[in-house]
């Protein structure tokens, strides 16, 4: 079977990221799987004072992957003594990747890691031909949503005691917002907004399936569950129909006075180029 460029699904916590991987996932020719965190884990960035070998790293990135995708690999398997340079293990890693279609049905993988965001640079020069999809969406809602998650399952969501605090979870959205933007004319990227997928599915669909040759259907009822692992409970909203009703959020004249003019324009544009691509006017 002719296999086809792999995607990357990426973008800020909470943003609609795992509904784009479902929608993917409705091409029965697409291998999906939960959160691989490989990069995430070979970067950590809540310990910058400290020094991890990246050794270390590399076995529980690995650990990792074998768990959220039944594989079964080892460093024994991958080249030596340079495996940790990131040259290296970005190889490896789409090694791994691959290795999920092989001798199977599907003929590309679908990886989805939002934080993967701040490294889709390095995954676009180490190899030529994957695709990547951004997603962004509203701040008030995304940052909110990502505000009351880490709260209410904070050992699940990180293994503290504790969730982010609000100010946490506006810095990221800004940083993450500025990652995105910085890959505005990549042509190998695709840009996603939200609350546009909800309004217009059937032509983002159709706009996603000419961007990466795809043949995803058009359907409420195809709930892929498989992307979503038991402990993510707060992804439980994925596992039916999702329609984008008026809302009134917590926090919105707050998170509205922290955020500068310039970081809605951005979100703004990134926005319009979805729709743009759409056919719809601004």
């Amino acid at each position: 079977m002719t296999t086809k460029p792999g995607i990357f699904i990426v973008g800020y916590p909470r943003s609609g990221t795992t509904l784009v991987q479902q929608l993917v996932s409705r091409d029965n020719q697409v291998c999906t799987f939960p959160e691989t965190q490989f990069l995430s884990i070979m970067n950590p960035i809540t310990i910058k004072r400290f020094f991890i070998p990246k050794i270390y790293l590399l076995k529980k990135a690995i650990v990792y992957f074998n768990r959220v995708t039944g594989s079964k690999f080892s460093l024994r398997d991958f080249e030596a003594p340079f495996i940790c340079k990131k040259k290296y293990y970005l190889k490896m890693y789409f090694n791994m990747l691959n290795s999920l279609i092989i001798k199977s049905k599907y003929n590309r993988w679908c990886e989805k890691t939002p934080r993967h965001l701040h490294f889709v640079k390095d995954l676009l020069t180490s190899n030529h031909s994957v695709l990547v999809i951004c997603v962004v969406r509203n701040p008030v809602a995304a940052i909110n949503s990502l505000y009351r998650v880490t709260n209410s399952h904070p050992s699940e969501w990180n293994g503290k005691s504790h969730g982010m605090s609000l100010n946490k979870c506006i810095l990221r959205w800004k940083a993450d917002l500025f990652k995105v933007y910085s890959l505005i004319d990549c042509p190998r990227v695709a840009f996603v907004d939200y609350d546009t997928l909800l309004d217009y599915e059937y032509e983002t669909i159709e706009y996603l399936n000419v961007f990466l040759d795809c043949k995803m259907k058009v359907s409420n009822q195809d709930v892929n569950l498989d992307v979503i692992e038991s402990h993510e409970l707060w992804k439980k909203n994925n596992e039916r129909p999702i329609f984008n009703n008026p809302k009134t959020y917590d926090n919105h004249n707050y998170i509205m006075s922290r955020l500068y003019k310039s970081d809605l324009d951005i979100y703004f544009q990134l926005k319009a180029i979805h729709r743009k691509k759409l056919g719809i006017s601004s």
